[in-house]
């Protein structure tokens, strides 16, 4: 059934290169030729270097995130096709491809793989970023969410969709300085009451670009507020 609807959507919508608009996939051969990986990780709170992209113990907080793992630098080509994956509509199989490629990354999948080694014996979920109700309908998906459960799917972890709620629409931070992010998010992010029993010890926060880290810090904090022991960021590029 999914390969009839995908074929449909190919005839209507064939696939062209998110970047350069060549024909026959989201991101071309020569396009991917130029993705430019993270070659240094950063601590999520200073963002100064660290070798695992897990916080500094003495940037660490009652709130703070845990780490921070990227796949590719955000420059183009990845640049240009997360945003049309962010705000094109009808680009939402294109997913599949994009976190393709981020896990053909195989320092990323490392690291992963390394943490759920060292997390065996605890509670984990995936929970992407939300999208306010009203984005959703005008887009039709949430870019987070399909890349969470691509990375779900290849992780064998739980993926939690609704554990977190954007109650309050936003402007795009896209464009904004950081202060300006920051207050731009603000109490945008509550946890879904409906979800409180299923709280996991520790959350891979899904989302596709890490530039001030705003969204990803308060959605972590209010995670961390209900209970979360360890949260790692995941993204497709920083």
């Amino acid at each position: 059934m999914n390969q009839l609807f995908n074929s449909i959507l190919d005839f209507f919508f064939p696939k062209r290169c998110l970047a350069c608009k060549q024909s026959g996939n989201y991101l071309c051969p020569e396009c991917r030729a130029k993705l430019k990986l993270v070659d240094q990780y950063v601590c999520p709170v200073c963002e100064g270097p660290q070798r695992h992209g897990r916080t500094h113990p003495r940037c660490q907080s009652t709130l703070s995130l845990d780490g921070l793992l990227s796949g590719f630098v955000y420059a183009n080509p990845w640049r240009q096709a997360i945003i049309k994956l962010k705000y094109r509509p009808f680009v939402f199989d294109a997913a599949e491809e994009i976190t393709g490629l981020l896990l053909a990354n195989e320092k990323f999948t490392a690291e992963i793989n390394w943490l759920l080694a060292d997390l065996s014996k605890t509670n984990v979920a995936i929970v992407p970023v939300p999208l306010h109700w009203w984005r959703f309908q005008k887009r039709g998906y949430n870019q987070a969410e399909l890349t969470a459960r691509i990375l779900g799917r290849q992780f064998k972890l739980p993926m939690i969709p609704d554990l977190l709620v954007r109650e309050r629409y936003t402007k795009q931070q896209r464009g904004l300085t950081l202060e300006q992010r920051r207050k731009n998010i603000l109490s945008a992010f509550r946890l879904n009451e409906k979800s409180r029993r299923t709280v996991p010890q520790t959350v891979f926060l899904v989302d596709d670009i890490w530039t001030t880290g705003a969204t990803l810090r308060t959605c972590g904090a209010v995670l961390k507020r209900a209970g979360v022991k360890k949260i790692y960021a995941l993204t497709l590029a920083r």
